[in-house]
């Protein structure tokens, strides 16, 4: 899509369009994460995280699989969360 064909899209259009690219994108982080494991590629698998620090001094830091969208914090609550968002923007167009 150029820039012709975006700047055409109505809001919900624009939205309709990001949930779908994002949606796809995410099933696609999962499926290399799954093949990685499956074919036992753990430096793969660590290269896909990023470190999440517990920040309060009660949790644990741990690791999280990196949707990379762009946030600071591109985990997967992240992404569902925007996912969720684009659809209910989606939909204001029915």
């Amino acid at each position: 899509m150029d820039i012709t064909d975006i700047l055409k899209l109505s809001p919900e259009a624009l939205a309709d369009t990001q949930f779908k690219e994002l949606k796809k994108h995410v099933i696609g982080v999962m499926k290399e994460v799954t093949e990685a494991i499956q074919n036992e590629k753990w430096d793969q698998v660590e290269g896909m995280t990023f470190s999440s620090p517990a920040g309060d001094g009660y949790g644990i830091d741990s690791n999280c699989i990196s949707f990379d969208i762009g946030t600071s914090e591109d985990d997967i609550m992240v992404v569902v969360n925007r996912l969720k968002e684009l659809q209910t923007l989606a939909k204001k167009k029915k």
